[in-house]
């Protein structure tokens, strides 16, 4: 993993246990709305993006309930304080090393940019990566995955040989693939392990205490 000079990390599941806050957050925007949803537990997924998870959660629902949904859930989860996320064991060695090492990092994620960065500044994880890359930094247009990997690659002139994806689901695993490069499943996070290891990803990482190799990841 040595020739890796560019690391592109997703960030739920990957590199932070966040996925307490955004069901709380879920579950007061329900109580505060007055809006039941028994199946929510069952139903929901965390790693999609806000619309993708809203259909998950609300099939049915109009276009026009889907933004009220959207907008209930970010007054919740931007102004929750994030309690409960924390970053897995092993995650800030692992970068700490990576950066020591001279390598660009970056956050290729499907989270909204706020608390994205809102999260950044309390975890005091600014100092570590070059760039930041969310569904909707770019335009009005929501993009996939693979459209914002295909714009971090670029604007950090990264070259296909070097650089790497890591990430806990397929999509992030079909990201890198899709734009040519390396891809690295961790098996932390909230993707199924038998889906990642379908993907065919380039390596695996059962914990990032696994320093067999220098980086955190073992083939």
């Amino acid at each position: 993993m040595d020739r890796f000079t560019h690391w592109f990390f997703d960030f739920d599941g990957t590199l932070c246990d966040t996925e307490p806050d955004i069901i709380g957050a879920w579950e007061r925007a329900f109580e505060r709305g007055g809006i039941r949803c028994p199946d929510f537990r069952k139903r929901f997924k965390t790693g999609p993006t806000l619309q993708e998870t809203i259909r998950l959660i609300f099939p049915e629902a109009s276009a026009d309930e889907c933004r009220q949904f959207g907008e209930a859930f970010k007054v919740a989860y931007d102004t929750s304080g994030f309690p409960h996320s924390v970053p897995y064991p092993g995650i800030e060695a692992w970068l700490t090393r990576l950066r020591e090492a001279g390598k660009r990092l970056a956050i290729v994620t499907n989270k909204r940019r706020k608390p994205l960065l809102m999260l950044l500044e309390k975890l005091g994880w600014n100092p570590y990566f070059d760039g930041l890359y969310t569904v909707d930094t770019f335009s009005d247009r929501k993009m996939t995955k693979n459209e914002v990997l295909a714009v971090a690659l670029r604007e950090m002139e990264a070259p296909a040989a070097v650089s790497v994806m890591v990430g806990d689901t397929v999509p992030d695993i079909t990201a890198g693939q899709v734009n040519g490069i390396a891809t690295a499943a961790v098996l932390w996070g909230y993707g199924a392990a038998d889906a990642l290891r379908a993907a065919h990803p380039d390596f695996l990482c059962s914990s990032p205490m696994d320093v067999g190799g220098k980086e955190g990841l073992n083939d």
